[in-house]
């Protein structure tokens, strides 16, 4: 079930993103402000859907640039949800990418 909510966080925070396409993303334009523009937008399509979530978003270095965890999500997803926001952005993919990458026989394997 963890694994279903996190997958949905990445997807609520692409659609997210995909809603600010117009802007040019890089790690020098991720302001706060538009970090926050993103945050705000998952929270509201996790409420049209009835998900408790948390979403972090860093820069492409991995740094927290905004976070928010909602009322009735358990403290332990602030550690996941940046760990999965750090993982895509220093791999430049997704995290199910890079999952599917460390299995038995793949390329990041071990």
């Amino acid at each position: 079930m963890l694994k279903v909510a996190l997958s949905l966080c990445f997807y609520l925070f692409i659609l997210s993103h995909q809603a600010f396409a117009d802007k040019s993303f890089s790690q020098a334009s991720l302001s706060y402000d538009y970090a926050s523009k993103l945050v705000e937008s998952v929270l509201k399509e996790a409420k049209k859907r009835d998900l408790t979530l948390a979403v972090a978003i860093t820069d492409q270095a991995g740094n927290l640039v905004a976070f928010a965890r909602m009322d009735g999500t358990k403290p332990i997803v602030l550690n996941v949800a940046l760990g999965k926001a750090f993982t895509s952005a220093v791999a430049r993919n997704t995290t199910k990418a890079v999952q599917e990458k460390a299995q038995p026989g793949g390329p990041a394997f071990g």
